[in-house]
């Protein structure tokens, strides 16, 4: 079943990407040339944690129907679509629907994201407001959602100002702990105390991946750092008795 559903996304990133399911067959995996990068870069799905998408019942824009919407639109095929349908939103639907399906894959497997990011612009990555608009009065149409929230276009740089300043905070506690683990090391803690460095290096790791897991949703993100931070404080501790106190080595172990 998961198998299958892969190979859906597959076909679905074809035809969002080239427009029709006959050219997505006669370009083959062509869409999927930048999936790294898109992979990577693109996070305007995660509009869905912001707490305006949340107030306003918008938090199917990051579900797979929401992008069949998209792409409809993006197609032309849909009522609510303008002639001609800008170009560049063929792009946008296949990069939404590569943000689920690498999302649905880790989750799949049981595995938080390889490859966390932890910045997120407003002004450098927009998210297209009338296409989310256009698509969200597609999805309203559709799968018997005659009573769904739209998502107004001017939703749309409110949410993510929100989503950056969000990311903004968690980049800002990963940076944090990681400064206090470099202090840590630079004062002797790597020698003295290579286990204590490895567990709140591992501790940060993983609550970079959860954060990404979680799609930077506070909640999940926040407790994951503060651990990893209560590690790197407690190497800092240890470093500045050590050195008052004239010890060549204390260690936590």
């Amino acid at each position: 079943m998961i198998t299958v559903r892969y190979l859906l996304f597959g076909v679905l990133l074809g035809v969002a990407a080239t427009g029709s399911a006959r050219a997505a067959v006669e370009s083959g995996p062509a869409p999927l040339a930048d999936a790294p990068s898109m992979q990577q870069s693109f996070l305007c799905p995660d509009l869905a944690i912001t707490d305006l998408f949340r107030s306003k019942k918008l938090e199917y824009v990051h579900t797979l129907e929401f992008a069949e919407a998209m792409a409809t639109v993006a197609r032309g095929e849909s009522p609510f679509a303008p002639q001609p349908v800008p170009n560049e939103w063929n792009s946008m639907v296949a990069q939404w629907y590569l943000h689920l399906f690498t999302a649905d894959a880790a989750a799949a497997a049981g595995d938080p994201p390889s490859q966390p990011r932890m910045r997120f612009s407003a002004e450098e990555e927009p998210c297209d407001p009338a296409l989310i608009h256009k698509a969200s009065l597609e999805y309203r149409a559709t799968h018997g959602n005659g009573k769904v929230s739209v998502v107004y276009p001017y939703y749309v740089p409110m949410g993510a100002s929100e989503l950056q300043e969000k990311i903004g905070r968690i980049d800002g506690l990963s940076e944090r702990v990681a400064s206090k683990i470099g202090l840590a090391e630079r004062t002797g803690a790597s020698k003295c105390s290579p286990g204590d460095i490895a567990r709140a290096e591992k501790a940060l790791e993983l609550a970079l991946r959860t954060a990404a897991a979680h799609h930077y949703d506070p909640d999940f993100a926040k407790p994951p750092f503060l651990e990893a931070e209560r590690l790197a404080d407690d190497l800092v501790e240890n470093r500045r008795i050590a050195n008052a106190m004239g010890f060549v080595c204390v260690s936590g172990q």
